[in-house]
């Protein structure tokens, strides 16, 4: 009867061991599973802009994010897109191991042009320069990106270099006043007027109002002596775009040089007025009222010249000028 006893007690203890050890390796397996678990990183999130619609992609693990291309040759956004966002990968808990560094995401090509203009506005040239040469490299047929790079490379200095793109892009599309007025800053940076003043004509054979074109082709004229011929597109520009101090300083520069002092007055006040802290304006207000006095009467009708002007752009007729005129003059 003992023997039958302690049989059974070793086979209940037999059986306690392999229980307790089925267990043991359960909990090993789980906590591996577990831990195999956290160990595998989160799937990648990136956005890309396409267009006006928002297109969610997806990479697997470790997989690079390919970008999606709004096109070649179409203008992209000129707001800035959203730069991709990448999910971060899952740490192992209990990992003592430091995390690697994220790495940065490679630049889509097109936001190139996006980094490039906001540099641009912000005044940072040589990284617009930078990010307009990638765009252009990428998308050598976007007329809009050789035109800013000639801008860009206008205000750093290098006009030769600006000239070969604004041409380009002129070439590339014969109806943009933009590349034609741009490729004639770039002429006459580099010293070719004549040249210039040509490519302005045909920047305003295609939109008489490009008031920017109007502008840059009268203050070429005045550096050349030959305000007369200033006064009708400077007039013309200070018409169309009422609220630019600027060009009604340019306008009152051309008119004092064309011989007509109390007209250039009124110009230079109405800049003043637009903009008091125009100091060259200002200067010119003061000193031309000691010279006329208060109640000078402008000599032209600067109205009648702009829209002489713009007719002779378009082929028709000029207006003639009434025989008795009075021009009333405020200083405002």
């Amino acid at each position: 009867m003992e023997s039958r006893d302690a049989g059974y007690d070793r086979s209940e203890r037999v059986l306690r061991w392999m229980a307790a050890g089925l267990g043991a390796a359960l909990f090993v397996a789980a906590l591996a599973c577990n831990d195999e678990k956290e160990g595998e990183p989160m799937e990648q999130v990136a956005y890309a802009e396409v267009g006006s619609q928002t297109v969610m992609t997806t990479s697997a693990p470790g997989q690079a994010q390919m970008p999606v291309s709004p096109g070649m040759t179409t203008a992209p956004a000129e707001t800035i897109p959203s730069s991709p966002e990448v999910g971060e990968t899952a740490a192992r808990a209990g990992d003592e191991t430091p995390e690697p560094e994220a790495t940065e995401t490679p630049m889509a090509p097109w936001e190139h042009y996006d980094e490039g203009i906001a540099a641009w506005k912000s005044g940072e040239t040589t990284d617009a320069e930078t990010h307009l040469r990638e765009w252009v490299a990428y998308a050598p047929e976007h007329v809009k990106g050789r035109v800013n790079l000639a801008r860009v490379l206008i205000e750093i200095g290098r006009p030769h270099e600006a000239k070969e793109h604004a041409k380009l892009a002129a070439d590339l599309d014969p109806g943009s006043v933009a590349a034609k007025r741009v490729l004639a800053r770039a002429l006459a940076e580099g010293g070719d007027s004549h040249a210039a003043l040509a490519m302005y004509e045909e920047a305003l054979w295609l939109d008489p109002d490009d008031f920017w074109s109007l502008n840059n082709m009268g203050y070429l004229l005045i550096l050349r002596g030959r305000h007369e011929e200033a006064v009708g597109p400077l007039a013309l520009a200070a018409q169309l775009d009422s609220t630019n101090a600027m060009f009604r300083s340019n306008l009152g520069s051309a008119l004092e040089g064309a011989g007509y002092p109390a007209a250039a007055l009124k110009a230079f006040a109405a800049a003043v007025a637009i903009d008091p802290g125009h100091t060259r304006a200002a200067a010119s207000v003061v000193r031309l009222r000691e010279l006329l006095g208060e109640d000078a009467v402008p000599e032209v009708d600067t109205s009648l010249l702009a829209d002489n002007y713009r007719k002779g752009l378009m082929g028709m007729p000029e207006r003639e000028e009434p025989d008795t005129v009075e021009y009333a003059w405020r200083g405002d």
